[in-house]
């Protein structure tokens, strides 16, 4: 009878070691793409935030101007930029445009319409609104 040889065990083979690797390796890419995913969302909702929050600060300083005896007058352009305010605007471009409508609403009062629209990254928010001379 001949002997029965027992082979040692080495371990794991090289295909075994290179399908582990392999499987590794995609979980992280997966995880990597879920990461610049949700830091790109990230990036995009400050973007919408902040430019909210700079139109919003120019719509609000406006209308405090407007508040005074005498300003209507004085709304004719930019007026987050003119008089000393200068407004932070945190990297947005901001444009405001002030227009004279033919009509106010049906009444006899001087009006104006104000568009503010500030743009940071891909988004643009806009805030419309009509002041009146009382």
């Amino acid at each position: 009878m001949t002997p029965v040889r027992k082979r040692a065990c080495t371990g794991v083979s090289l295909l075994e070691l290179i399908i582990v690797i392999l499987a590794v390796t995609a979980g992280l890419v997966a995880l990597g793409n879920a990461y610049v995913a949700s830091a790109s969302s990230v990036a995009v909702n400050q973007d919408i935030q902040i430019a909210w929050q700079v139109a919003q600060a120019c719509a609000d300083h406006t209308l405090g101007r407007m508040r005074k005896p005498g300003a209507f007058a004085n709304v004719t352009s930019d007026p987050c930029g003119a008089g000393g305010a200068n407004l932070p605007t945190n990297g947005a471009s901001r444009t405001v445009t002030v227009t004279n409508p033919g009509s106010c609403l049906g009444t006899a009062s001087s009006c104006r319409q104000i568009v503010i629209a500030v743009t940071r990254g891909s988004y643009t928010a806009s805030i419309t609104f009509m002041v009146f001379d009382s």
